[in-house]
């Protein structure tokens, strides 16, 4: 389990997260604490994958270039 698995689960056990999207599209962690306090984190979604899994962004990226690839499609009416 590794070198902090007690700590881990404690944290795991007490700490609550939820996920909020601004304006601008940046979403905020929000990490709730025992006793009601939490810790806002903003961060870009491409940043969070890339640090927690390289797999999930490569995939993530590939999806996003076909989207694109998608849409100007669409706006060409169609037409390659």
């Amino acid at each position: 389990m590794g070198r902090f698995a007690e700590e881990n689960a404690l944290i795991d056990s007490h700490v609550g997260l939820s996920v909020d999207v601004d304006e601008d599209d940046a979403p905020t962690l929000r990490f709730w604490l025992p006793g009601g306090d939490e810790l806002p984190l903003k961060v870009g979604v491409s940043r969070l994958l890339y640090q927690l899994d390289r797999d999930a962004y490569v995939e993530a990226l590939n999806a996003a270039r076909g989207a694109v690839e998608s849409l100007e499609y669409e706006e060409q009416g169609g037409r390659g």
